[in-house]
């Protein structure tokens, strides 16, 4: 009977643990897009989150909030991110100011999540001289949508 219920005891305290371990570890940031040329913030259909320097996107990470930011709930152990947002209910993607002078292109770029979490970060912004605050815990990204030059280079480069 003893055995039973000491049993019983360390099988519930097990199973809070493991309960409980998953929402302590997780990682959650707040991400916003701002317009590279206005300060404002931009309507995103969906944030596009990359962990990892990993080629798997994940839409599905973010929660986007009323006042356009977003949250991301990231695993544990991710060490960088990248992020990119869509407009108008498509997968037309903003094109990040923070690369819009590489040349070549260099692909995205990676930010520290720990950077993130302890000061935050506010991503170059190669599209105007202009620049906001990010608080703890915030990534902000300058963006601009895609112009008709970018569309025309982009057909020519495929």
């Amino acid at each position: 009977m003893i055995l039973r219920i000491r049993s019983a005891l360390l099988t519930s305290a097990a199973l809070a643990v493991c309960v409980a371990l998953p929402a302590q570890t997780a990682k959650t940031i707040t991400i916003r897009i701002v317009d590279g040329h206005t300060g404002k913030a931009l309507v995103a259909s969906n944030v596009l989150i990359r962990v990892d320097h990993q080629k798997t996107v994940h839409a599905d990470w973010v929660a986007l909030n009323d006042d356009r930011s977003g949250k991301a709930t990231l695993p544990a152990d991710a060490a960088v991110v990248a992020a990119q947002a869509t407009y108008d209910n498509t997968m037309e993607l903003y094109i990040n100011c923070d690369s819009v002078k590489d040349d070549p292109p260099t692909g995205p770029h990676w930010y520290k999540l720990s950077e993130i979490l302890a000061t935050g970060v506010v991503t170059a912004n190669g599209c105007s001289h202009r620049t906001v605050e990010a608080k703890p815990g915030e990534i902000v990204i300058f963006a601009r949508r895609k112009s008709w030059r970018d569309t025309i280079q982009q057909d020519f480069t495929e």
